[in-house]
């Protein structure tokens, strides 16, 4: 990608998208989503879902968080119970257990788009370096 002219705060600020549209707290559409943004953006599609598919991890790790932070700022209903995740709950409790994903997913939404601009931000930051090195360190190809 390197070796196609672009540079490397292009090649920063897709990976960057590609990270923050993958911590999105959604269990669908994400692959996509990345696709639209980065076309639209006119981003490296390549460069955007390599960020995407490494960032899988820490949407899982980032789930509570995202979702305790949309239930500070959503304070509607009882706080959620991360009890009924286990699996006796899973197998009695399903009608209950869907509507508990869908409060907690919106929750996660909340607090999702409080944090993404300062995550991009940030990954586009540690980013930019990485790849500006690679830029210098590059080996043509024979």
């Amino acid at each position: 990608m390197l070796h196609q002219g672009l540079a490397p705060d292009q090649l920063a600020r897709g990976f960057a998208c590609g990270l923050t549209l993958g911590i999105l707290p959604l269990p669908w559409g994400i692959t996509p989503l990345c696709v639209l943004v980065a076309w639209r953006l006119g981003l490296n599609q390549a460069v955007v879902q390599a960020g995407n598919w490494l960032a899988w991890p820490l949407q899982l790790l980032l789930f509570v968080p995202f979702m305790r932070i949309g239930e500070y700022l959503l304070p509607f209903g009882p706080p959620l119970d991360l009890s009924l995740l286990t699996t006796e709950a899973l197998l009695s409790q399903s009608a209950a257990l869907l509507g508990w994903i869908l409060v907690a997913d919106l929750k996660a939404l909340v607090g999702w788009a409080l944090v993404s601009w300062a995550f991009y931000l940030l990954s586009a930051a540690v980013a930019l370096p990485l790849f500006c090195r690679l830029k210098t360190r590059r080996v043509p190809c024979s």
